[in-house]
Order: C-alpha cells, then sequence, then structure tokens
C-alpha cells in the first residue's frame, strides 16, 4: 500500500481544517480531526513525522544535522509536520494533496465534483509515432497543459506524483513511465522513435557522472546508460532498456531529444518553476495503464491551469506499416489524447440498498451518497441509475465497486452489524492458543509485552550481535526445530529504508529498541515478546518459513542471569517439561529413582558471540537446541559506530539502542511443544 507524504499545514489549509503548528492545542485537534476524517474516508493516518526525522531514520543522526543545516541555508524547516497517510494501492488519483484534498471536499460536501474539459485547437500539436517503437516500448500517448502557475509546493507535489506513479501503476517504470518538459523549449510536430543508442546523443537531465549540474556535458545513449549503473536512483531502471538493439527516443521539430523513456529527460526541455506551457508523455508496454497515468496527471494539476480544469488534446498519428499485432494501436491512424473519459454504470438502487440492509434510504438519498464519492448519477426511466465515473477513478470497473462507494458515503459504522451465517465452527490454531497461554505466563511474571516490527535492517539481526549469517547452516541444520541464529535472513528486493531491509530472524533486537526507549524508566525493566521470526529454508516450496519463537529481556544494575533463568524454569514447567537439575535432585530424594516420564530439558555452556564468555547457555530437549539463555556483552548493548563504504560512499552506521545498564535475554522456539505436550 503506497504512502503520501504531506506538510501538515498545507494539508489543513486546503481542507479548511484550525492548524497551527507552533500551537499544541490546534495541532493535537487538527490532527484529530483529519485523522477521523481519513478513517470515515477508509484512509489511515499512518505517521506523523517531518524531514528531519525522515533522514535521521534512513541515513543517521550526522545526515539529518546536515540537511537540516542546508534547509536552513535555503530558509526551508526540516521540523515541519508531515501526516504520512495510506493510500489504496488503486487510488492513484490519491497520491497527491491535489487530488486528497478533491476527494475529502467534495466527500464533505463543500465542492461538487470536478467537470473537466477538453480543448481541441485547430491545428492541434501532433506527435508520429514510428513503427520501430512497437518492439521496445510500443504505447506512446501525450498532453499538454497550458498557462499553468506552480508554487514551490505544488511543483514539489508535480514531481512527487511522478514518482508515485512510476513505482504503483507503472511497476518500477516497467510497465509505464512517463516525462514533462517545457514546451516553450520545444517545437512540434514530434517524433517518437527507436534508434541505435549510439546514434542518439543529448545533454541527460542528471549527469551520470555527476560533473556537470549546468547542462554542459552531452552523452551517446549507450555509454549514458553505462554510467547510470552506479546511479543511486537511475540504476535499477538501466536493465529495462540496457539490452535492447534500439533505444525508444522523442525528438522535437528541430531533432532535439525531448526524452528518453523509461529512463531519462533531456536537460533542454526540462520543467522549471517559472514553466508556463507543460507537455506531458507517457510511453509503457500497457496501452490502459498508459491512457490512466495520463489522465491522473492531467485531472490532478490542471487545477494549476489559468483556466483550471482545462487540458489540451495532442494528435498522435501512427505510421501507416505500423505492426498490425499490436493491440489498441491501428496502423495509420490519428487519434487525439487525453481522451479524459468518463465510465457509465447502470446500478439498482434497490439492489444497493438491499446488499448494505440500508432499506429506508429513498433513490435521491442514494444519489447524494454517490455524489460525495465523486459519481453524480441520473435516474432512468425504468427507475435504474446512470452512474458516471470521472476519469480519475480507474478503480471502479464493476456495480459492486459502486455499491463499495455507497458504503464508504454512508459510513462503514452506521452499517448494521449482522453475523455471517458460516458452516465451520470457529476456533484459534493450536499455536496461537498456546503464544496466548505463554503470554500470560510471561505476564504473571512481571514481564511486559513488546510488539515490534517484523521487518528490521540485517545490522539488526547479525552486525551488532556480533555475528554473519552463514549459508552452510541452512545444510547442517540438524532438525527443522533447531535454533540456529545464523541462518541466513530473507532480504526485501526494493526496501525503501536501510532500517526495513530484512525480516527478523530474532525477537531480541526488537525487544532491545524497546528497551531503548524506555530506559529512562526505573531498573529493572522487563520485556518480552511471543511471535513469528522468517528463516530461510531450503526444504519449503518458499524456501523460507515462519517460525514462532519466544523471547524476553531483563534490564537490571546486575545481569539477573539468575532471574532469566528462573523465568525459564517457571515457563518450561508450564508447557510440562523439568530440569535436569530437578530430575538429578529427584533421584537423589527417591534413591536414584524418579518417577518422571516427561520432556526433560538443560542448559548446556555456550559460546554464542553476542554473550559474555561464560554467560551463555544453550536450551536443550531430547538432544534439540531449541534456545539460548545468557548476559549479552557490552559492545553488543552499547555497540560503536562503524564505517561501511570508501570515499563518497562511506556511510556511519550507528546501532537503533544504546543501553549501559546489564541486560540479559532468552529466547525459545515455541513451536516444537505443539507436539510434545500433545504426547
Amino acid at each position: 500500500m503506497p504512502t503520501v507524504g504531506i506538510y501538515a499545514d498545507e494539508l489543513c489549509k486546503a481542507l479548511n481544517i484550525e492548524y497551527d503548528d507552533k500551537n499544541e492545542k490546534l495541532k493535537e485537534q487538527g490532527e484529530k480531526t483529519f485523522d477521523d476524517l481519513c478513517f470515515e474516508y477508509g484512509l489511515e493516518l499512518d505517521d506523523v513525522t517531518c524531514d528531519y526525522e525522515m533522514v535521521k531514520a534512513e541515513k543517521g543522526q550526522e545526515a539529518a544535522d546536515l540537511a537540516r543545516e542546508e534547509a536552513a541555508a535555503k530558509g526551508k524547516d526540516t521540523m515541519r509536520t508531515i501526516w504520512k497517510v495510506d493510500i489504496p494501492a488503486n487510488r492513484y488519483d490519491l497520491l497527491c494533496i491535489e487530488g486528497l484534498t478533491r476527494s475529502l471536499q467534495t466527500y464533505r460536501g463543500v465542492m461538487d465534483p470536478v467537470q473537466y474539459s477538453l480543448v481541441k485547437p485547430e491545428r492541434p500539436l501532433q506527435c508520429f509515432v514510428k513503427k520501430e517503437v512497437a518492439q521496445v516500448r510500443p504505447y506512446f500517448v501525450m498532453a499538454v497543459l497550458r498557462n499553468i502557475s506552480f508554487t514551490p509546493a505544488s511543483y514539489e507535489s508535480f514531481i512527487d506524483l511522478q514518482d508515485k506513479l512510476h513505482q504503483n501503476i507503472g511497476r518500477r517504470r516497467e510497465l509505464v513511465s512517463m516525462g514533462t518538459h517545457d514546451l516553450d523549449t520545444l517545437e512540434g510536430p514530434f517524433t517518437y522513435e527507436a534508434l541505435a543508442p549510439e546514434t542518439i546523443n543529448f545533454v541527460p537531465l542528471k549527469d551520470p557522472e555527476g560533473v556537470s549540474l549546468d547542462g554542459s556535458r552531452s552523452f551517446d545513449a549507450k555509454s549514458l546508460l553505462t554510467g547510470y549503473q552506479s546511479h543511486q536512483q537511475l540504476r535499477a531502471y538501466v536493465p529495462l532498456i540496457y539490452d535492447k538493439p534500439k533505444y525508444p527516443v522523442i525528438y522535437d521539430k528541430k531533432r532535439t531529444v525531448c526524452s528518453l523513456p523509461p529512463i531519462i529527460n533531456s536537460w533542454h526541455s526540462r520543467i522549471k518553476l517559472e514553466t508556463k506551457n507543460v507537455l506531458l508523455d507517457v510511453t509503457g508496454l500497457d496501452y490502459t495503464k498508459c491512457c490512466v497515468v495520463l489522465d491522473t496527471l492531467c485531472a490532478m494539476f490542471s487545477q494549476h491551469c489559468e483556466k483550471p480544469f482545462e487540458v489540451e488534446q495532442v494528435e498522435m498519428i501512427i505510421e501507416e506499416d505500423y505492426p498490425k499485432d499490436v493491440p489498441f494501436v491501428t496502423p495509420g491512424s490519428r487519434k487525439l489524447y487525453p481522451t479524459m473519459a468518463e465510465k457509465k454504470f447502470t446500478a439498482n438502487p434497490e439492489r444497493m440498498k438491499d446488499w448494505l440492509d440500508i432499506k429506508h434510504l429513498s433513490t435521491p438519498d442514494v444519489q447524494t451518497y454517490l455524489k460525495k464519492m465523486m459519481m453524480p448519477s441520473e435516474v432512468l426511466s425504468d427507475g435504474q441509475l446512470s452512474v458516471r465515473v470521472p476519469c480519475t477513478r480507474s478503480d471502479v470497473m464493476h456495480e459492486c465497486d459502486v455499491i463499495e462507494d455507497l458504503a464508504i458515503a454512508y459510513g462503514y459504522n452506521n452499517l448494521r452489524a449482522v453475523v455471517p451465517e458460516v458452516v465451520a465452527d470457529i476456533k484459534d490454531q493450536k499455536v496461537g492458543r498456546l503464544t496466548d497461554m505463554l503470554r500470560q505466563e510471561f505476564a504473571g511474571a512481571g514481564y511486559n509485552e513488546g510488539l515490534t516490527f517484523v521487518l528490521c535492517s540485517k545490522e539488526d539481526c547479525f552486525k551488532w550481535f556480533r555475528r554473519e549469517p552463514c549459508a552452510e547452516t541452512l545444510e547442517r541444520q540438524p532438525h527443522a526445530w533447531s535454533y540456529e541464529p545464523l541462518l541466513p535472513p530473507v532480504l526485501l528486493k526494493n526496501p525503501k529504508t536501510k532500517e526495513y531491509n530484512t525480516v527478523r530472524t530474532s525477537l531480541v533486537p526488537g525487544l532491545l529498541k524497546t528497551l531503548n526507549h524506555n530506559k529512562k524508566n526505573p531498573l529493572p525493566i522487563r520485556f518480552f515478546e511471543v511471535a513469528d521470526v522468517v528463516v530461510q529454508d531450503n526444504a519449503q516450496e518458499t524456501n523460507a518459513r515462519n517460525m514462532r519463537r519466544a523471547a524476553a529481556v531483563i534490564c537490571n544494575r546486575t545481569s539477573s542471569f539468575e532471574e532469566i533463568h528462573g523465568l525459564l524454569d517457571h515457563l518450561m514447567y508450564k508447557l510440562d517439561c523439568r530440569s535436569s537439575v530437578w530430575i538429578g535432585e529427584e533421584k537423589l530424594k527417591n534413591g536414584g529413582k524418579c518417577d518422571w516420564t516427561g520432556k526433560v530439558y538443560e542448559l548446556q555452556h555456550g559460546s554464542d558471540a553476542e554473550f559474555l564468555p561464560g554467560m551463555c547457555g544453550h536450551i536443550f530437549v531430547d538432544g534439540i537446541k531449541i534456545g539460548v539463555a545468557g548476559v549479552l556483552r557490552p559492545d553488543v548493548l552499547n555497540p560503536p559506530p562503524e564505517f561501511v563504504g570508501d570515499g563518497a560512499d562511506k556511510v556511519r552506521l550507528t546501532a537503533p539502542w544504546s543501553i549501559t545498564a546489564p541486560v540479559s535475554a532468552l529466547e525459545f522456539n515455541v513451536e516444537p511443544f505443539l507436539e510434545w505436550l500433545n504426547q
């Protein structure tokens, strides 16, 4: 689910919500008002943060301080409150402040649904699409926004929306990519071609080597993409066309390169804050998605034009001998874009009311609620509703989608709750029931529960614990229930931040983070968690599996190993498992006899790198190592910063915790007891 971050003061101003960043009372009231509005509309206010905190989370304290100084020199405030809103993956119209405020204001009844108008000049701007592009990126559409007025905020929103569309509907530019140009620097007609990369030469918007920041260096397309293979932002897109014999390129009348899709625009036609006429181009492998992206861009930012919501069409002319096997493209055809066409659905108001159990509503009431969702409607002669869906709502594809929006407009909280008729009985899974029992025992022993993130950084599970993942453990793991801290983790392919690039392999790092945030509380501090970790497993179809673990930490003035050992004894007793020490004592009492026939556990000396020497014990049951307990090393609790990389790429890594008091930890696998308890 994508997240859009918007400055709180700008958002509240657009929504007419009273808010002041400097006034705590108004700030709190404004946040609550917006949070409630989001909840009613089906959105979620995910986080309240600021630029400084985001840079700090991603790059560390020093980078955040440096960014704040640079911003202050430019008159910017990195401490401005940002609200991060979770947006449904198919609501592309909500990915910018323009679309979000427009939808919420319509929902509140403050404004009517927007009507878009298309302008076709007597001599429209033209673009000729050559046949060669069919083998690379076959679909291409364009549009023009005339007399637009950018402010710094709307300009930033314009750039950010393109990035959001690239990442979501564009699937990281593979299916769809877009370019925006200052039309006053270009001259039509345009051509969309595919040429050998060595023949394409232009000045790119971003120098691959970072040498030129003023657009003074030109490159041929092949060497440009070779340079971008090490570029932090663009290297992910290079493979999309790098090995193609021909690259797609857009030229104007004077053979000035406008764009090399889906990689980079040219410096010549770059958008500036002073730009008045914007040319939009969209290329891709999916015709429908190309049209959706173009319609979305035009709909969102045409509000900043001199005549709001007016868009100029561009005539796309397909070459006569364009391949006939490309869907949606007719050789020799001429078509105007964007279409921004409304969709119409015929909906039965009685059925809609029946499905939602709101039969007391009249048809005009239903129309009023649909209008709040930007879906005006008319009553047909047979009593049906003809619902008009705007071009921005590509997520509406069936009458059931209209019914869903009616439910949102009416209010989910206002719908009558009914227990569904189901065939199966409802009951807990065994592992869930055992988890709840363990949670009760931890709480009864004086431990507070922590609920930590499943995602973490790889350093959290390994580097700060003075260990490295070992692929050999996948082969020599003696049992599926074995506790193996060196099993390789599951890594995210394209993580948004370095802080969340790994699925956790242990619960202890999360508990240390929780402990770090609570270290000002009086000692002792006790936390526990019973939850899943994920490890690689070649025996599984997905090469990974979930494993339910229980973990606890205690922070005190002394090591408190005896307390964590006592907790382990208590939990094992409740799990019907006795200590080998207890068995020995029973034999001494009864002349070498012991009537216990259940499971027996013992602590054996361990030497795990994160624990103090001689203060680590492995937990064994039936010869299987199911966990570990011990006293964590001081350099694990308060690790010194480390530097990774060289030169300009050198990065300072700091641990997400800094604890100076002694900490003892316990962690073991829970799932074996599901079988052992049944025995």
